[in-house]
């Protein structure tokens, strides 16, 4: 195996870029029967780029990052950075089962980053709870952070470790912990799923350290309270331009009031259409959101890693309801 803190310090600079701000994209990964359907890949980041700040792949809710084989991830990045071009940041989910297998995955990314001279701003995204405990983390980024250019924003979302770890006893990181973590500079950002308690007490921690970002990963929250960095939003998979309109306005980065009179009604409406798509595919993001995307043409399969056997046919009609109510299709 290359040794990547080698490389680092003979061949390769930091990669240090601005962390981005507003709506961040985590794709749903399109597969043609066991492997990534690059042609479906290449219409669905056509249909967001433009709309979002980021995209995040294999993401471990969106992307089924965790239950795709490690080649199959490493295919899917090497056919999204070719679509991508540098056209927006890339975020890309590096989180294996074990700590050995993660520092693995990242060693063969940044193989395939480097050999790529790839033009954009890369940052690598970790949920370091599902499979490392909260002791001795701030010494396991000291050294992961030593093997790659290019740096970190973590993700915390209890709902992962219930799934992939139920023995754990803290499913998030301690508040602590993340004061220890923002200490090291290579770590950026936070995607934070949780209540809102944990949300302020994870800002009073991170509070000296100004480039440091948290981020909403549940839409929810953000529609009800949006955070000041942005949000991770499923659903810009298919509502990239409405997604985006509701981030902006939220974070005021622009100002659309003076624009047109009616901005309050028509946020509202656009609010709640989200807040509508996302009451239904919450329990089911990936497969949902797959299917509204087949049935909008985007993808040309809707199945899951897990689910071979697709959405009952219940579902399915739910879906073509909502997407006439709304004139999507």
């Amino acid at each position: 195996m290359i040794s990547w803190g080698k490389v680092i310090s003979n061949s390769m600079e930091i990669q240090s870029a601005e962390p981005p701000k507003g709506l961040i994209c985590p794709l749903v990964t399109p597969l043609k029967g066991s492997h990534v359907d690059t042609t479906s890949l290449q219409r669905l980041i056509e249909h967001v780029m433009g709309s979002v700040d980021a995209v995040l792949l294999n993401g471990p809710v969106w992307g089924e990052g965790m239950t795709l084989s490690r080649e199959e991830r490493l295919n899917l990045v090497e056919a999204a950075l070719d679509i991508v071009r540098g056209r927006c940041p890339v975020l890309i989910s590096i989180t294996g089962n074990t700590a050995k297998e993660t520092s693995l995955i990242l060693s063969e990314f940044d193989h395939l980053i480097y050999r790529y001279n790839y033009p954009g701003p890369i940052f690598w995204v970790d949920a370091p709870i599902c499979y490392h405990s909260n002791r001795n983390l701030p010494q396991f980024y000291k050294a992961l952070t030593l093997e790659t250019p290019f740096e970190f924003i973590l993700y915390n979302d209890p709902s992962l470790v219930r799934r992939f770890k139920k023995a754990m006893y803290h499913k998030n990181i301690r508040t602590s912990v993340l004061k220890k973590l923002s200490e090291n500079n290579r770590i950026i950002g936070l995607l934070f799923t949780g209540r809102m308690k944990r949300s302020l007490d994870y800002q009073q921690a991170v509070r000296y350290h100004q480039r440091f970002r948290i981020y909403d990963s549940d839409e929810k929250n953000f529609l009800d309270r949006p955070s000041s960095s942005g949000v991770l939003a499923g659903g810009s998979n298919f509502l990239p331009i409405a997604w985006r309109e509701i981030t902006y306005s939220s974070l005021n980065i622009y100002d659309t009031q003076r624009t047109y009179s009616d901005h309050i009604y028509q946020i509202w409406e656009t609010g709640d259409m989200l807040r509508n798509f996302y009451n239904f595919y919450c329990k089911e993001p990936a497969a949902i959101v797959k299917q509204i995307l087949q049935i909008m043409g985007i993808i040309s399969d809707g199945r899951t890693v897990e689910s071979r056997k697709g959405l009952s046919r219940a579902k399915v009609e739910h879906i073509n309801k909502l997407l006439r109510k709304y004139n999507i299709i």
